[in-house]
């Protein structure tokens, strides 16, 4: 009786043992919850978010090309000293604009679209970004810059949280 339970003991101990190993292959295949990212824009901020969402507009909305539109969505209430920025994204990022923040809610415009050489219709897809002064600063350089405002990569401190791609369809 002693022996079988050792076996039974050992036999526990194993599976435990191999339900932790799971677990853990498991949490590091998947990894932890993601921060809101740029898969999809995100309808509201969960309380107490650090974060900001995009809202407006939506994947595959048509837009103008002359009118664009007026990107939107939540923010959390201690954002700064982060600002929120919106850049055009293909190839490379194109600076657009800071955002404006407001009592829980941040709006840019993004207009006009491409440029007359273009033919209509084309997508863009935009991203939004939360950026620390750092980041700010890098960007509002890049904005500045007469060769242009398109940069590779992200500078260091842009968190990209939402992205949408809307249909350029008139002029």
């Amino acid at each position: 009786m002693h022996g079988d339970r050792g076996i039974l003991v050992g036999l526990g101990a194993i599976g435990a043992f191999v339900a932790g190993v799971v677990a853990l292959l498991v949490y590091l295949h998947l990894g932890p919850s993601p921060a809101p990212g740029p898969s999809s824009p995100m309808s509201s901020s969960p309380a107490g978010s650090t974060f900001p969402t995009l809202t407006y507009p939506t994947n595959g909305q048509v837009v103008s090309r002359s009118n664009g539109f007026v990107a939107s969505g939540a923010a959390p209430s201690a954002l700064y000293p982060d600002t929120i920025w919106i850049l055009d994204h293909g190839i490379e990022y194109i600076v657009d604009t800071e955002a404006t923040v407001s009592v829980g809610s941040w709006s840019a415009p993004d207009h006009p679209l491409g440029n007359s050489s273009n033919r209509l219709p084309y997508d863009i897809t935009m991203v939004a970004v939360l950026a620390t002064p750092h980041c700010a600063s890098q960007l509002s350089a890049l904005d500045h810059t007469v060769n242009g405002d398109h940069t590779k990569y992200l500078p260091a401190g842009c968190t990209q949280f939402g992205q949408v791609t809307v249909n350029v369809a008139e002029p």
